[in-house]
């Protein structure tokens, strides 16, 4: 062996390739510092010299990915430099929503995804590079009998690479407490007539338990320290470095590809706590370093080398629920009379007789003109209507008396106006002429069989005059029709305006550095997930959350079957309480492979994360508005008509009208909480703006700034956005 192959091991002198760029602070003195809570990566390179490429025609080249994964909180330059102009907080209010704004979310999970891949195109699958070997492969925890329960097993900071620069080796802490045991006695000994005696006592204690380290690999091994341990490393090691590790569960897949991925999960509980519950799963959080050997051709540029980071934090918002009470209900009556129609009646129309054919040739039937008592209410500015409960018995006559409730808009849009109908006529039937015959008939035959030509006499006088014979009246059926029925309409306002309590939510974001041609990107939100907690904490995918229905009819009489009364939009009711904040060992743990599944699930939906839309201007928009909402002014204000927006002018109220938000019907103009509570890409959609514009109205609508001139412009007169860069990608982007 040559002298050259005896030489001391290498400490790699680690060249940076490309980093974060965002996080750089390009003025050291002006105190403005990228984000302290964002994450970050950093890609290192070292070559091993020529006599440690061993492979004829490839190269061995070691990359160093530094991540460090830590909390998030969210920064919209937008959001804050609209605050910081507009000067309408008090200094509390601005207080307050400093420190809804600049409150960060710990890390629950992440996934890094790193792919090599050649500089040119055309270049043959079986010769990109591939990722040969990585440390760390997997980190375990491991539950013991022990005082705490728990032993987690990590890499050492050391990490060697073997003579033939292809294969890494890392140790293993040994921290097993297998225990302890105590053994004790006393003696007691005395005499009775020489009055002595004697107090003894011993004990024992033991501890057992394995410390120290282990190579990792398929078998242990004892191996049996030299003088010369010099030479034991100059022939088994090349190179060495240096490794920051966090003790947390990870676990590498697809080495031998171009593209590997390091899932990274927080360590779990498996201690119960004295009181049975905690506060959450545990967060991730601190320098993550991956140590990877590629083997590339010998002819190859430096591959490109693409990093992906998507990070999973675990949140708590504001619940916010419908306000329900401060408009109180408005009861609707009516009382609808028809009576019966005289034989002269000018307005009165004709009615079926019948099935009796003697009756229908004597008489004839009429209806009197309708009835109609109406009412109706429309909901006051920003509240649409919640839910109708009839109030006692709904009274009407079969088949001469009805009642109808109309709400408008109908479901499932929100109702703005209840119109409450009753319509009642009155019916009789009137004898015609063949049953003034027939009855003269009658009197004629009673009078004659009585008294003789006298009594036929007088049957014909009484007949003349407008008697009537038994059985003959002038009017039968002589009905009057009556509706009457009451209601209580229940308003709500038209977005969820009342805080009820804290809820969880998972942010979801990524970020991603290209060491080739393409510029990095800051983190940014990709998707926001609400986290349902119910019974005994289960998880439950908001996907599958439904929703409750009004309350029962307050008088217990139901609704009348067919009669539209219900409850419209997306009422959840009242009876929401605060969502716990503590939860078992087992639920926390549940909690952290949720925030991991949909993490993962994220990392695979978004293909390309540099183009995704961001929604951390609309979760900053929204920690705005729900603080305006809990201020008496700034409610008000947001209660009104958009059309008040400061700046909006009238093309951009008709285009509002003309051109009705989700939930909002055509031909009535939102109110400025509706344009400040929908999410920022929709309403951009729905005016055919860009999303910075969008934001820029919803800022307006919550009294901060002036509405952009783009919103109620022509189509042919607006700038159009700017399309994405078409960027080629490489491996996991």
């Amino acid at each position: 062996m040559s002298l050259t192959g005896l030489a001391f091991p290498t400490d790699i002198p680690w060249e940076r390739v490309c980093y974060s760029e965002d996080m750089a602070d390009t003025s050291a003195c002006d105190q403005a510092a990228p984000p302290k809570w964002q994450s970050s990566i950093a890609v290192f390179r070292y070559v091993p010299e020529e006599d440690y490429q061993q492979h004829e025609g490839r190269r061995l080249v070691y990359y160093k990915v530094t991540a460090t994964i830590s909390s998030y909180q969210p920064r919209v330059d937008e959001v804050e430099g609209a605050l910081a102009r507009a000067g309408a907080l008090t200094h509390g209010e601005a207080q307050e929503l400093d420190k809804k704004l600049n409150s960060f979310a710990a890390c629950n999970g992440a996934i890094l995804q790193v792919s090599v891949s050649p500089h040119k195109d055309g270049v043959a699958l079986g010769d990109y590079p591939y990722i040969a070997d990585v440390q760390p492969r997997q980190r375990a925890l491991y539950e013991q009998v022990t005082d705490s329960n728990e032993v987690a097993s990590r890499s050492l900071e050391s990490l060697n690479i073997s003579k033939g620069g292809g294969t890494s080796w890392s140790q293993e802490v040994l921290d097993v407490d297998k225990g302890a045991s105590v053994s004790g006695q006393v003696e007691v000994s005395g005499s009775y007539a020489g009055v002595g005696g004697g107090v003894g006592a011993g004990g024992s204690y033991s501890h057992s338990g394995e410390w120290g380290t282990r190579t990792l690999g398929q078998q242990g091994r004892s191996r049996v320290e030299t003088t010369d341990a010099s030479r034991e490393a100059r022939e088994a090691y090349s190179h060495t470095t240096q490794l920051t590790q966090m003790y947390n569960l990870l676990q590498a897949y697809h080495v031998g590809t171009n593209r590997v991925m390091f899932y990274v999960a927080p360590r779990p509980h498996v201690l119960e706590e004295p009181s049975g519950f905690i506060r959450g799963p545990r967060r991730i959080d601190g320098v993550q370093d991956f140590f990877l050997i590629v083997n590339q051709a010998e002819d190859q540029e430096f591959p490109c080398v693409s990093v992906r980071l998507d990070t999973g934090h675990l949140t708590v918002e504001p619940e916010m629920n419908y306000d329900t009470t401060s408009q109180p209900p408005k009861e609707l009556s009516v009382d609808a009379l028809g009576l019966p129609p005289g034989e002269l009646d000018p307005n009165k129309t004709a009615a079926a007789e019948g099935s009796d054919p003697v009756f229908s040739l004597n008489y004839d039937c009429f209806e009197s003109l309708v009835d109609i008592d109406q009412a109706s209410a429309t909901a006051p500015a920003g509240f649409v209507v919640d839910y109708v409960t009839n109030i006692g018995m709904e009274e009407v006559s079969p088949g001469l008396g009805s009642t109808e409730l109309v709400i408008d808009p109908p479901s499932p849009r929100d109702g703005r106006s209840v119109t409450l109908t009753g319509r009642a006529r009155g019916r009789a039937c009137h004898r015609n002429a063949v049953g003034d015959a027939s009855n003269q008939a009658v009197l004629t035959a009673v009078g004659g069989a009585v008294a003789g030509p006298i009594g036929l006499f007088g049957g014909l006088i009484a007949g003349a005059t407008g008697s009537d014979a038994l059985g003959w009246e002038e009017v039968k059926n002589a009905e009057p029709g009556y509706a009457r029925r009451t209601v209580r309409v229940h308003w709500r306002s038209e977005e969820r305006t009342k805080k009820v309590g804290e809820r969880r939510a998972l942010l979801i974001t990524t970020r991603v550095l290209c060491c080739c041609d393409e510029p990095s990107t800051p983190p940014k939100i990709v998707e926001v997930i609400p986290v349902i907690l119910q019974g005994d904490f289960e998880i439950v995918h908001p996907k599958r959350e439904t929703g409750s229905g009004g309350p029962a009819d307050e008088q217990g009489a139901g609704t009348t079957p067919g009669v539209p009364v219900g409850v419209p939009g997306t009422s959840t009711g009242t009876g929401v309480t605060t969502r716990p904040q503590v939860m078992t060992a087992r639920a926390a743990n549940d909690l952290a492979a949720f925030v991991l599944a949909e993490t993962a699930r994220v990392a695979s939906a978004v293909d390309r994360p540099a183009d995704a839309p961001g929604r951390d201007a609309e979760l900053a928009l929204g920690r705005v508005t729900a603080l305006a909402v809990e201020i008496p002014r700034f409610r008000r204000l947001l209660g009104r008509p958009a059309s008040t927006i400061e700046g909006l002018g009238t093309a951009a109220e008709k285009q509002l009208t003309e051109m009705p938000l989700p939930d909002s019907p055509a031909g009535v103009a939102p109110s400025r909480l509706l344009v400040a509570a929908i999410s920022t890409p929709a309403l951009a959609k729905s005016l055919g703006v860009g999303e910075s514009d969008a934001l820029q109205l919803q800022l307006a609508a919550l009294g901060l700034g002036k509405a952009p001139k783009a919103v109620g412009l022509p189509a042919s007169r607006r700038r159009a956005a700017p399309k994405p860069k078409d960027r080629s990608q490489h491996g996991a982007d």
